[in-house]
């Protein structure tokens, strides 16, 4: 189902597929795709000073970061998917178009942005020693570990804020099934489907299905894991006491 999807969620590739893209992105012969086209996405359309992959950058054109390595312009961007990080890159300096896929959500990015310059940086220099296989792993590794603790960390400091109020509230089954239902919004038809499970609640909207843990009175917290932070559920409640709306993620949704 593709009902918390993108475009990105319609995007399937392959090395094959890869290297036809950024051949076709250096030879401006791309089969389908009209070479005006290609070459027009080249062009510079806004200024950008941020780093990409570890080199300086100086514009961005249509769906590429223009950026140098080794005093060599190199068109390069990244992205992300769940399950995926990537970094696609071609120069026509160097005469060489590569692309780094590794499968993770958030601990590649580094990763791949630094196999990305070491293999420019060996192009531009024959001489060039890459760094020692061990070593590299070993860095990487405590990249890994630091940002880790650092998002457990920042997980538990907003477990422990002031607005789960200690997370007193331990409402029975029959309270939490009060909860239960359909909830709409008007851009999302499918809304979410809340039930009970045990002492939580368990909800789904399309393909996707959360958690939501009691803390105060009518507030619920996400729970997606140890490294993310809780987010806010709310209820709301007419006059008698039913239960009549909730809010996620600053959007609300009608119960039905």
């Amino acid at each position: 189902s593709d009902v918390l999807m993108n475009a990105a969620g319609g995007l399937v590739t392959s090395p094959a597929d890869m290297a036809r893209w950024l051949t076709a992105q250096l030879t401006l012969e791309g089969g389908a795709l009209d070479p005006q086209s290609l070459r027009s996405a080249h062009v510079k359309i806004s200024d950008l000073q941020e780093p990409a992959a570890g080199a300086p950058c100086s514009g961005y054109a249509f769906g590429w970061n223009l950026c140098t390595f080794a005093g060599r312009q190199v068109f390069l961007h990244g992205g992300s998917y769940t399950g995926v990080r990537s970094w696609m890159s071609f120069s026509d300096a160097f005469g060489t178009g590569i692309a780094v896929l590794s499968n993770s959500d958030s601990m590649t990015g580094w990763l791949g942005g630094a196999l990305t310059g070491i293999f420019y940086a060996s192009l531009a220099d024959s001489d060039f020693s890459p760094p020692d296989a061990e070593a590299f792993r070993a860095d990487y590794g405590s990249r890994v570990a630091k940002l880790v603790e650092a998002r457990r960390q920042a997980a538990t400091a907003a477990r422990n804020s002031d607005r789960w109020k200690g997370w007193a509230w331990s409402p029975d089954a029959a309270a939490l099934d009060a909860f239960a239902g359909t909830f709409t919004s008007a851009d999302d038809a499918a809304g979410f489907l809340v039930s009970r499970d045990g002492s939580r609640l368990v909800a789904r909207l399309g393909e996707l299905e959360q958690a939501w843990i009691p803390a105060a009175p009518d507030l619920f917290a996400t729970d997606s894991g140890p490294l993310d932070a809780p987010q806010p559920v709310k209820f709301e409640r007419a006059r008698g006491g039913r239960i009549v709306a909730l809010t996620w993620q600053g959007r609300r949704f009608r119960r039905n």
